[in-house]
């Protein structure tokens, strides 16, 4: 059986995602194994590579998704509508971990975060999670990749947002915090 070109390109990118989540998780695991072995680790790096986890391992996850609904020879229209749904629920998730950490750690160290990337990032999930409601319900086209894989796209970028954060972006040590107050 002959396969069809376009089915090729989405595979394809598919597979890329999940390749850069994973080498996003990796490089991270590296780098925080060399600034926790430097005992600068702070409550802030631990959030980021929470968010970066979270992101990458996501984005990982819904790349090869639609593999596995391929194995339901779903049409088209009902593989994104399905992969769409996963999506929301997953953004939705991931959206609301930001906002529970982001509140918790914003309480106990304001002056360290910075609402000028924060709103931005709150308002793409909130952003994403919509769009691909929209691309599972049809209401204003038909299901398709495109949504969906801009939501790929949107979680790669910031797991790799979070990873330049995490090396680029220093705060000073948090050591006057008491434990369990971030």
């Amino acid at each position: 059986m002959e396969r069809d070109p376009t089915m090729m390109d989405w595979t394809q990118g598919m597979d890329s995602i999940a390749e850069v989540g994973i080498g996003l998780a990796g490089f991270s695991g590296i780098v925080v194994a060399f600034i926790h072995r430097k005992g600068v680790m702070t409550t802030l790096d631990k959030l980021r590579l929470g968010v970066l986890l979270s992101a990458a391992f996501g984005a990982v996850f819904l790349a090869l998704l639609p593999f596995a609904l391929l194995s339901f020879h779903l049409d088209d229209p009902r593989l994104w509508s399905t992969a769409s749904a996963f999506h929301a629920v997953i953004s939705g998730l991931q959206l609301a971990g930001v906002i529970i950490f982001t509140r918790r750690f914003f309480r106990s160290h304001r002056h360290i975060v910075n609402l000028g990337v924060l709103i931005p990032i709150l308002t793409m999930y909130i952003a994403n999670t919509v769009l691909q409601v929209m691309n599972l319900s049809g209401l204003l086209w038909t299901p398709s990749i495109g949504p969906y894989y801009i939501g790929l796209l949107w979680l790669v970028f910031h797991a790799g947002l979070q990873f330049s954060r995490i090396i680029f972006v220093r705060a000073e040590r948090d050591d006057s915090v008491p434990p369990g107050h971030a």
